[in-house]
């Protein structure tokens, strides 16, 4: 088999392949010799029919058939031959199969690129230190407050106000139809903070229990759920309860029962020390998030398409995964998942360059990751799966989860390499961040 190779740029080769023709003409001939034993034509009897009869009825199907085979198998001796080590699915462009004659096809594949990262030490970086105030602490607090929250049925009054809680059920129609899934029953609703649209709170804002009222609302056409963008949607809303949001109250007992404290300002002081450490990780990530980009301009390199579009994939799945009933809806539309495809692309681009990066500086640093301690991250993974133990140890033993769990642990170790060396200056920051739950211990 002959092979050659023609560099298209620095990721691409195509490859050009022959296969002989004696192994073309040796298949073909199984294969007939297959379809012979196999066929029932009138007159003949099995196993008799002329090879001429054979190609008037079966040729075509035939060399489709031989084709396929020959390109399967030769591809991946193509590939060894070659060295290469393709990235993503090849492109086969083949040519017509002939007894008598070679078959040739090209093969257009992605590759890694070669990847050589300059001194990678001293990187610059900025470490943002945000002190905790006394309103981090408060926010922290109600954060607690609200996690426990009780909602009670409001008593001695029966109409609706801003501000509580509501029981409804509803049904959604456009143009008299029924909306796929646009049935509900005692949906809870938070009144006036924009949870439903402003024509729904208005009409249930003064409302009675048991009181029933029909809603038309105009949807944007620019609406994420393609159901109802750029329609009239009918409301048919019967509000079913109202509820009011009762919180414990900020004191020692609340330290006592749900943080572990003895008093309240042991609370706030086991809180602010939560949320000290929650700042810091979220600098740390900061400064590696900067390190890696840092790494990525100053190493320009060319990025297979093939890994582009698979982080894509996964980005979009990851994304199906999350949306429930709606993703059949999602899967259907071509037009809107094309486009959060282009939406994606840019930060898939982005990923896959770290990962090139980072892959490379551990190949120059000869940092390898033995099989213990690859065990021992599973072994860590596993204890904190909770009811996905089982699923996770049999997916951890698949060799291929294993390689990719240890390229990840050579990247941290690269990435370690590089904030341990950079130039990192602590600077002084001001801004909200999400206090952290309270969790008890």
């Amino acid at each position: 088999m002959q092979v050659t190779i023609e560099e298209l740029n620095a990721t691409r080769r195509k490859l050009a392949v022959e296969v002989p023709v004696d192994a073309v003409t040796a298949e073909i001939d199984r294969a007939f010799g297959r379809v012979q034993r196999q066929a029932k034509l009138k007159g003949f009897r099995p196993g008799h029919a002329p090879r001429a009869v054979l190609e008037r009825f079966f040729g075509d199907q035939v060399r489709t058939d031989v084709l396929s085979h020959l390109i399967e198998h030769s591809y991946s001796d193509a590939v060894k031959q070659t060295g290469l080590r393709p990235v993503g699915p090849p492109e086969i462009v083949p040519e017509t199969i002939e007894a008598g004659k070679p078959l040739r096809y090209s093969a257009t594949i992605d590759v890694l690129p070669k990847i050589e990262i300059a001194d990678s030490s001293g990187l610059p970086a900025k470490r943002p230190g945000r002190v905790v105030s006394e309103d981090d602490v408060d926010r922290a607090v109600d954060h607690l407050r609200e996690s426990l929250a009780e909602l009670r049925p409001i008593e001695g009054r029966d109409e609706a106000q801003e501000g509580d809680f509501v029981a409804i059920d509803y049904v959604a129609s456009v143009g008299g139809k029924p909306l796929p899934n646009g049935k509900r029953e005692n949906r809870l609703v938070e009144l006036g903070k924009g949870a439903v649209p402003a024509e729904i709170e208005r009409a249930l804002i003064g409302a009675k229990v048991g009181q029933q009222n029909d809603v038309e609302v105009e949807f944007p056409k620019e609406h994420g759920d393609h159901a109802v963008a750029g329609k009239t949607v009918r409301f048919e809303l019967a509000l079913r309860g109202i509820r009011e949001k009762i919180l414990p109250r900020a004191d020692d007992e609340l330290a006592k029962e749900h943080g572990e404290c003895s008093t309240l300002e042991d609370l706030r002081g086991k809180l602010r020390e939560r949320l000290k450490e929650s700042f810091g990780r979220e600098a740390d990530e900061q400064v590696r998030e900067q390190l890696i980009e840092e790494l990525v301009t100053r190493n320009a390199f060319e990025v297979p398409k093939s890994l582009v579009e698979r982080q894509v994939d996964s980005f979009i799945e990851d994304l199906l995964a999350r949306m429930g009933e709606q993703r059949v809806e999602l899967e259907r539309d071509s037009q809107r998942l094309e486009k959060l495809r282009d939406d994606y692309r840019p930060r898939a681009e982005r990923q896959v360059r770290a990962v090139l990066a980072l892959d490379a500086l551990a190949t120059q640093n000869g940092i390898e990751v033995a099989e213990g301690d690859v065990d021992s991250r599973i072994s860590d993974l596993v204890a904190r799966a909770g009811e996905q133990v089982a699923r996770l140890r049999e997916a951890y033993r698949d060799p291929a989860a294993r390689a990719e769990l240890r390229g990840r642990m050579a990247r941290e170790r690269a990435l370690e390499q590089v904030v341990a060396s950079a130039r990192i200056e602590d600077i002084e920051v001001a801004g909200n961040v999400v206090a952290p739950t309270a969790e008890k211990g």
